[in-house]
């Protein structure tokens, strides 16, 4: 069972997925069991990314900074952290990267540049690094 925090930081992140720009750190410092049992410290480890190899690097800096400086001066002072986080997390610059070759691909297809057959790259073999 969760607090009103939590149900208001579990909107918080539908929010932060339909693009509204919520920070993470704003978001985790609500998210708050009512009652703290051993069930509930065995799940924490869920709303957090050390599991990951990927980004638990990025998120010890994010939250080293954001425990150094406090939630309120954090938001402030962390930004870089906080991005590096979102963007290991959430990866909109590598989609929006990989959107726009497409895009251009497909322009070049529809203006006669690209053949059918050149309009993407080929597959590499089965077997190759």
């Amino acid at each position: 069972m969760f607090s009103v925090k939590a149900d208001a930081a579990w909107y918080r992140w539908l929010h932060l997925w339909s693009g509204s720009g919520t920070r993470i750190a704003e978001m985790a410092t609500h998210f708050a069991p009512v009652f703290r049992t051993p069930l509930t410290d065995m799940q924490g480890g869920l709303l957090t990314h050390q599991r990951a190899r990927k980004c638990a690097d990025f998120e010890m800096r994010a939250m080293e900074c954001l425990e150094a400086y406090g939630v309120q001066k954090g938001r402030t002072r962390c930004v870089d952290y906080l991005d590096d986080l979102r963007e290991c997390a959430f990866q909109t610059k590598q989609l929006a990267r990989v959107s726009a070759m497409r895009h251009e691909r497909h322009r070049q297809w529809l203006m006669g540049e690209r053949s059918s057959k050149d309009r993407y790259a080929p597959a590499p073999q089965a077997d190759g690094f």
